[in-house]
């Protein structure tokens, strides 16, 4: 699969990965917060005046995909957590990952079995 911007994301397992090719974004009114089936290829706009944290839904839900950004440019200081669910794993291991850089961003995808995969 190639993101718009032209980079390269490699899809294992026999995993497939369906787009209209148009993202939206949305901006979470409260943290925690858990990302939905309907939020898939939306870009998750997160505000970083203080520490956030996004939960992923069950790897198993399904192939989902979602783009998580600072946007407020201030991650380094109030970081953002991505949280597994259960025992679920991002990067094959059972842990947040977190966004540490101000500006950064991910996407994630899931296998539609346990893990996910940063892109």
């Amino acid at each position: 699969w190639i993101t718009s911007a032209g980079a390269s994301v490699q899809i294992t397992s026999g995993s497939s990965l369906n787009n209209s090719g148009q993202l939206s974004t949305l901006s979470p009114g409260a943290y925690p917060y858990t990302l939905l089936a309907t939020d898939i290829s939306k870009v998750v706009l997160v505000d970083t005046s203080a520490a956030r944290t996004i939960n992923l839904p069950a790897a198993s839900d399904g192939e989902y995909y979602y783009y998580i950004k600072d946007a407020t440019g201030s991650a380094q200081t109030n970081n953002i957590t991505i949280a597994p669910d259960g025992s679920d794993e991002i990067e094959n291991a059972n842990a947040n990952f977190v966004i540490d850089f101000n500006n950064g961003s991910v996407g994630i995808i899931s296998d539609g079995t346990s893990k996910w995969a940063i892109f």
